[in-house]
């Protein structure tokens, strides 16, 4: 195959019906080709018929990594290579994206977590980890409320502190929003030669939540490019409207 890089992307359209368990043919993938200026396939999943209501999505998250692993190991019997593969995953689909790593024939390089979701799963044993691949990044921007609170990867990013976002106030679903909006500028950022968000290491979650960090350790958030090293807590400051980032 002639693709340089698959990006699976985990979301959740709006569901135009009531939450139901899941069948075989109600997770889709989209498809997206190298039309555009990266030079990456991105495979959109699509599983809103099962997640309508939260609790509803909550229980089929575990059914939805498995779609997902088994499509990705039916490309690698065909000699595709799970060095390829990145799973992005927002909220649910941050566990999601766990998940189908472990289930994956092969090593996944690198999961980009934004804002995985808290309720329902301190202690639930599917739980996103930072043993799912060689490198796990994660950015929480509703910390404690929508978003997990606590560390759960290689890198965790806590911008503006990680509970609210700038510009949002009380709105949690707008900093829950912010989690895809900043990655995506990450990406965008690249081919425009824009600013990008540089996180300054925290010695702890409690100095990112107080905006005390001030080391010279240094990591980027985001972008195409495969993280291979790593580690810690990192936080960093945005604008209050696009451009976001600062660096």
């Amino acid at each position: 195959m002639s693709v340089i890089k698959c990006i699976l992307v985990l979301c959740v359209a709006i569901a135009a019906t009531n939450g139901f368990a899941l069948g075989p043919t109600q997770i889709v993938f989209h498809l997206y080709t190298r039309s555009n200026p990266e030079d990456v396939n991105v495979i959109a999943v699509d599983w809103s018929p099962g997640a309508s209501m939260y609790t509803f999505a909550l229980s089929n998250v575990p059914q939805v990594g498995n779609v997902i692993a088994q499509f990705v190991n039916i490309l690698t019997n065909f000699g595709y290579s799970t060095d390829n593969i990145r799973i992005v995953g927002v909220g649910l689909g941050a566990h999601a994206a766990g998940i189908a790593a472990r289930r994956i024939q092969g090593n996944v390089p690198h999961i980009i977590a934004l804002d995985p979701s808290l309720t329902g799963w301190t202690h639930h044993p599917d739980i996103l980890s930072k043993n799912d691949a060689n490198i796990v990044e994660v950015i929480h921007t509703t910390s404690g409320i929508y978003g997990y609170d606590k560390p759960l990867g290689d890198i965790d990013f806590y911008p503006n502190g990680g509970v609210v976002q700038t510009g949002c106030g009380t709105e949690t679903s707008c900093s829950h929003t912010y989690a895809y909006v900043f990655y995506a500028e990450s990406i965008t950022a690249e081919t425009n030669n824009g600013n990008k968000f540089v996180g300054t290491a925290c010695q702890s979650y409690e100095d990112a939540l107080n905006l005390q960090c001030t080391s010279e350790d240094k990591i980027i958030f985001g972008g195409t490019n495969t993280k291979t090293s790593g580690s810690g807590i990192y936080l960093f400051l945005t604008n209050i409207q696009s451009p976001f980032a600062r660096g």
